[in-house]
């Protein structure tokens, strides 16, 4: 680049400096380069010549999704609390199974005379661990590849 540009009378195209010399400075005399120019490794690809448009690298990338992380929960600990506590222990698999099973122990244990509990505890070991196997295949995180960009 410097042989195409060394008469100071041209003007060098993106703000270059004329002459190539950013200055004088006393100690280095008139007209000398500080910093000295040290050519190094070209990054990037050279600018278009005088009078070419600049190319234009458009980038495009994949919309940005936020993702709620939803815990997975346990099917034995659902299954375990749901056995030792009944419906109070469901409501780690599912509030709305424990609201059902609890009222139809409140209903039916005073005709039955707490034999319906041989029933409702099972079965509710049974929808707790079924609950929690829905809510991990329901919330499971996919693993995606990230978003492509193009340049």
């Amino acid at each position: 680049m410097s042989q195409q540009w060394e008469h100071q009378s041209e003007s060098r195209p993106y703000g270059g400096y004329g002459n190539g010399h950013y200055g004088s400075d006393s100690q280095h005399g008139s007209g000398s380069q500080f910093p000295p120019y040290r050519p190094g490794p070209q990054p990037y690809a050279p600018p278009p010549q005088y009078g070419q448009p600049a190319p234009y690298y458009p980038v495009v990338a994949a919309p940005v999704v936020p993702v709620a992380v939803v815990p997975q929960k346990s099917p034995g600990t659902a299954g375990v609390l749901a056995f030792f506590f009944g419906p109070i222990g469901m409501l780690y698999s599912t509030p709305i199974g424990a609201l059902v099973t609890f009222l139809i122990n409140i209903v039916f244990i005073w005709f039955t005379f707490g034999l319906i509990l041989v029933l409702t505890i099972p079965a509710g070991v049974v929808w707790a661990v079924m609950a929690a196997n829905e809510h991990n295949r329901r919330f499971a995180v996919v693993a995606s590849p990230p978003p492509v960009t193009y340049r």
